[in-house]
């Protein structure tokens, strides 16, 4: 659950989903209201650092092919789109070693 500080409103969440082999399938939803102020990306690199730091060796999302700032979330990541594309979303990947997170925001 993505929630700020300050007033501890439920903003979205952020799932994941850890394979064995090390794989990290992320995925991030925020609500309507709160898009476009870093949210998304901001929580989604906590749960990168968090789960690099826990052995997590590549990260993947699956991203719809309109949304453009789920895409520039996964491009934040370090990710790279795969060219793969199921059921209208396209998966973007990148292996571990992210740059360091930004302060999260709110």
């Amino acid at each position: 659950m993505v929630r700020p500080a300050a007033s501890g409103a439920a903003l979205g969440y952020v799932q994941v989903t850890v394979e064995v082999s090390g794989t990290a399938r992320l995925a991030w939803v925020i609500g309507v209201p709160h898009r476009g102020g870093g949210v998304a990306g901001g929580a989604a690199s906590l749960m990168v650092a968090w789960l690099s730091s826990a052995g997590a060796t590549r990260f993947v999302a699956d991203v719809h092919l309109e949304n453009a700032a789920s895409r520039a979330v996964a491009r934040s990541l370090g990710m790279v789109r795969s060219g793969e594309v199921v059921d209208g979303e396209e998966r973007w990947s990148g292996a571990e070693n992210r740059p360091s997170h930004p302060d999260p925001p709110g």
